[in-house]
Order: C-alpha cells, then structure tokens, then sequence
C-alpha cells in the first residue's frame, strides 16, 4: 500500500452524479493553470484589466504564470487567519485572487468592495465545499485532478453570470501529457493490487507529464478521459470520508509531542484537503518526511517558498516546518493508523 502521492485510476459511475459546479454554466481547461492564464489573457484584452491582487501565501508557481500575464501586487496572507481584504487599498478596477488554502477558509466579506472590484476565488483545495457552492465571486476555478482521480483537468465557472471565455482546443503538447499521467494511473492501480510493475516506470510516467504541464507552451483544452469522467465521481461521499479520515488522524497525533496539528482547534463546517502537521523546524520537517517515504507515505510540501524579499518571514518558516498528510478516500481508518504509527516512531528517532 501507498499512502499519498499521485491518485491511481479509478472506475467513474456510469451515471452523472450532480454536483454545484455543473448545475451551472463552466468551461474546462486542461489544468487549472490553463483556466486561469485564459481568463486573465482575455481580460485583459477585453476588459483592460491592469492589476491582481495575489496572496502572499500560495503556489508559486502559479503566481510567477500570473506575473507573466498582468501586474501582480502581493496582500499578506498567514495561513490559519481569517482573510480580511477590507484593509486592503485595491483600486476601483482591479482585481483581487483569493484562496481557499487547505479547504479550511470561511468565505471572505468583500461588502466594502462591492461593485468596484473583480473577485477571482480559487477553490482547488476543496471544489465543493459550502464556500464555493454558494459564491457569489465575480469568477472561480479550481484544479480538478488535487481532489478526483483525473489524469488533468481544471475548470472555470462565473457565479456572478459572467460570459465563460471560450475552452481552448486540444493541444498535442497536452494530450501527451495527459496520457503519460492517465498510463501511470492505470500502471499504478495495477501496481496497488499486486501486479508486477516496476514502480520507477509508474513515477517516470508521472513526472513526464507533470513536466508537460509545467512547460507546456500553450493553454490547451482538457483530455477526453478526464472531460467524460470528472462528473461520474461520488464527491460528496468522498468528501465525507476525508473529513472523517482528517479529525481521526488529528485526533491521534494531537498526542504526539514535538509537532502541531495545523488548525485542528477551529475547523467548522469545512472539509480540510489534507492534514497538515508543523514540525519544529526545516530539519526536522525533512528527516520526518524522509523516514515516511521510506515507509511508502508520500506527504507534500505547499509550498516551498525562497527566501527573498518579497515573501513574508512568517509564510516561509511555515513552509520550511509544514507537511500535508494525505487523508483522502482511498484511505481507512486502518491507514491512519498506520500514518499515525509511523509519525511517532520517526518522531522517537529524532
């Protein structure tokens, strides 16, 4: 068994299973960086946008895509606190970014802003949380293949009605791409159910096409394994599971000593996407998740930040101590047990 890392294939529902996202009108892109890069080009043709507001606390990757594309101003964000953008000095026609970090953030008041400014929510932590069902932002999109087994796949909806920019056609670039990370699904689900596959094949294949994604040279339109699949998923019952599997697993190693159970204390009507742990600091954060990877739990790092000027002191000792445990619903209370059991005997070691 593996815990975490990339999601291995899994057989969709023949029937369409109804969820927020698509009981309205939404555009799918090929990832969720595609969404979002196409918005922003024709917006800024279209609509004359000039400036985003970005959070200081987020993937950047995405963030230096963005850059590329429009003026970035960056707002402080300390993950854990309550976004507050009213103290914000957003100018009339700008645009603000925000993010549902870890699927763990209430909907922000943007009252005060009311009419003068572009909203763009991303809710790629948790797709379908209360949140994003009930927004009321100018734009959202999230990045499908984080929470449902696609091999790509971002989409793009307007809950304000907005006109959805038309979905890019289908690149070669992308398309194999996605099918170097649709193979490693399907390599890896055989792998999980004990067939003999080699498991550095699995992650070359992964990798390939994640580097397709990282370079690819133009925004391309979604795969048609993830474009027929990606609402044939249960996920609100998968949803259920995660959050069970998530205050269990907090619950065990909030008796460990020597690491914080990020936001453990205030989760309310949320679903958070993974665990996140705080370790002492760096080097003790890497030889935890190098002593897990030895026993097959793969956790994340959102996200490594440099240390420069223009990140928050505060954002990056929290992305040199922070590990995101997987608890998705691939997982049992049995593999939390696991993960648990493996937690505190590294942290013995240390």
């Amino acid at each position: 068994m593996e815990y975490g890392s990339d999601f291995h294939w899994i057989e969709p529902n023949q029937e369409l299973v109804s969820n927020c996202i698509s009981k309205n009108p939404y555009t799918l892109f090929g990832i969720g960086r595609f969404a979002i890069g196409s918005l922003i080009s024709q917006m800024v043709k279209e609509a004359g946008w000039k400036r985003i507001w970005m959070p200081s606390y987020f993937c950047p990757l995405i963030t230096a895509y963005i850059k590329s594309l429009i003026s970035v101003s960056s707002y402080p964000i300390i993950p854990g606190k309550e976004i507050k953008v009213s103290d914000l000095l957003i100018k009339q026609g700008e645009v603000l970014f925000v993010n549902n970090l870890f699927g763990i953030n209430q909907k922000p008041d943007y009252s005060v802003y009311q009419g003068k400014i572009t909203v763009i929510e991303d809710h790629t932590h948790d797709p379908y949380s209360d949140w994003s069902c009930t927004s009321q932002a100018d734009w959202c999109f999230a990045s499908l293949r984080k929470t449902i087994p696609l091999p790509d796949g971002g989409v793009l909806w307007s809950p304000a009605g907005h006109t959805l920019p038309d979905a890019p056609d289908l690149t070669i670039e992308h398309r194999l791409s996605s099918l170097s990370k649709f193979s490693a699904m399907l390599a890896k689900e055989r792998y999980l159910n004990g067939k003999i596959i080699l498991k550095q094949l699995i992650r070359d294949l992964f990798i390939s096409g994640e580097n397709g994604y990282n370079n690819a040279s133009e925004n391309s339109g979604i795969s048609a394994i993830s474009r027929h699949s990606w609402n044939h998923f249960p996920v609100q019952k998968w949803r259920t599971v995660r959050k069970h599997n998530y205050h269990y697993l907090a619950r065990l190693l909030k008796k460990l000593d020597g690491l914080e159970i990020f936001c453990n204390n205030h989760i309310k009507n949320v679903v958070p996407f993974s665990v996140v742990i705080l370790l002492k600091d760096s080097k003790s954060r890497d030889s935890i998740r190098k002593t897990l990877i030895s026993k097959n739990i793969y956790p994340s790092v959102l996200w490594d930040l440099a240390e420069d000027e223009h990140n928050l002191p505060e954002n990056i000792k929290f992305s040199q101590r922070m590990l995101s445990i997987h608890c998705d619903m691939r997982y049992s209370r049995r593999d939390m047990d696991y993960i648990y059991e493996q937690i505190k005997s590294a942290l013995t070691k240390m």
